[in-house]
């Protein structure tokens, strides 16, 4: 088996011009989708500085939970059905317990339960994943993540090592074992991953080079199979402000370099990344071709207001938007995710989750019930008039679940919509602690 895989590595490399790098991106594909979603979530990055992923977040406020709703009405006012739901428990200093649910129409179902524990400086050191088992009514292990931070470092890593439970065997098996090597300046120099892939281990190893501003400019990929390290490629970045403005992926084929992938980053003038593409080289036609597209913005206190991506699965492109609200700093109140077929095609609102922090605000078990709103004339073309039975909150959003119009009004309220262009849009007015809502034409 081994030589098989070091014949197919090879292969690779010098006969049909596939990356290497392919491969490694193959079995952290298959590393990922092994893994529970929390160890996954806490999991660094191929290419990232590593301990950013795997720090614990240093939040003034603790959260208490999270639900997640689905299957909106039309008109996107309503969340008409609960999905999932996360809950959080933190039973000492330096663990806490995310208990994780579905909804199954009638009742909250048991799904996992992920333990987070930190060493006494807050750095995250083990997460340790557990899964409902319906047959045997009980929780059983799924996955694991160890770290070693580096000395006394907030951010950086030594390693660190995923496994997986073996439930044939009742132990645990090791997936991926992941060391960071550092220079006395703690510059980190080179790094090597160990793969476990049925049975057959397979070593990867990157080496680092910097320019004169402590700039990463340079990475080379090599493999070792069986004790033979072959170079597969190297991927070179361009900085501009000190941000990265362009990296390549190059791969070795033997006697020079072929293009493999291709990542171009734009900044906002405060330094926020706006956008960023990711290429794919299309050797047929002798181009890159864009393979993912990430449009980002920001708030005026540098926490990201919303998300638009598209990327293409396998000859079909996915379009992803995502909207944040913040109840405080970093703490988000509202994640909302919309999607579409085409570009060309309306936003339709996916799901939204709310966080709900201890002794913040309180946790929802039912749908918001949604009570009609008294609007004329609808159509309209310049202006509306509502009917209020008391003081409340008015806005107005369009199709993309974006606020357009907002005011405080009583009785009966005119809102100008002479500013709006044609098209659909949802009015909702809250006030005694009720929602209540109608969808309107503007001609």
């Amino acid at each position: 088996m081994k030589t098989l895989l070091l014949t197919l590595v090879a292969g690779l490399c010098f006969l049909t011009d596939a990356p290497a790098q392919t491969t490694q991106a193959a079995l952290n594909s298959l590393l990922h989708s092994r893994l529970s979603p929390s160890v996954r979530m806490e999991l660094p990055h191929a290419g990232q500085t590593a301990a950013t992923s795997v720090s614990p977040a240093r939040n003034t406020l603790r959260l208490d939970s999270t639900r997640t709703w689905f299957n909106y009405d039309p008109s996107g006012m309503q969340d008409s059905v609960p999905l999932t739901r996360s809950v959080f428990t933190y039973p000492q200093d330096g663990i806490r317990v995310q208990w994780e649910s579905y909804y199954d129409g009638a009742e909250w179902q048991p799904l996992q339960y992920t333990t987070f524990i930190s060493d006494p400086q807050g750095r995250l050191v083990d997460v340790f994943a557990m899964t409902w088992d319906p047959d045997k009514g009980d929780y059983v292990p799924e996955s694991r993540l160890e770290s070693w931070p580096h000395g006394t470092s907030a951010d950086l890593l030594d390693s660190f090592i995923v496994s997986e439970w073996n439930v044939a065997n009742g132990y645990w098996t090791r997936l991926v074992e992941h060391h960071f090597q550092y220079d006395n300046q703690d510059v980190l120099t080179g790094e090597w991953s160990t793969f476990d892939l049925f049975g057959e281990v397979i070593r990867f190893r990157d080496a680092h080079t910097y320019d004169g501003g402590g700039h990463r400019i340079l990475t080379e990929h090599f493999a070792d199979f069986d004790g033979i390290e072959v170079f597969t490629g190297q991927t070179e970045r361009v900085y501009q402000d000190n941000r990265p403005v362009l990296e390549t992926g190059m791969i070795f084929t033997g006697s020079g370099f072929a293009p493999e992938t291709r990542t171009e980053w734009a900044y906002s003038e405060a330094g926020l990344e706006e956008f960023r593409t990711d290429y794919i080289w299309d050797p047929e036609k002798d181009m890159w071709k864009p393979v993912r597209e990430v449009k980002q913005n920001w708030d005026a206190q540098g926490r990201l207001a919303d998300r638009e991506s598209w990327e293409d699965m396998d000859g079909t492109a996915v379009h992803e938007r995502l909207t944040w609200t913040w109840i405080q700093d970093d703490q988000p109140a509202l994640e909302t995710r919309y999607l579409r077929d085409m570009a060309s095609h309306p936003w339709q609102l996916d799901t939204r989750t709310y966080y709900h922090y201890e002794g913040i605000s309180a946790v929802p078990d039912q749908p918001v019930t949604v009570l009609p709103l008294q609007v004329w004339p609808n159509p309209a073309t310049h202006s509306i008039e509502l009917f209020l039975d008391g003081p409340a909150d008015i806005r107005v959003l369009n199709q993309a679940g974006q606020t357009v119009l907002g005011l405080s009004g009583s009785g009966q309220v005119v809102l100008d919509l002479t500013t709006l262009p044609a098209g659909m849009y949802q009015v909702q007015a809250v006030f005694d602690n009720r929602l209540f809502a109608s969808q309107i034409v503007k001609l």
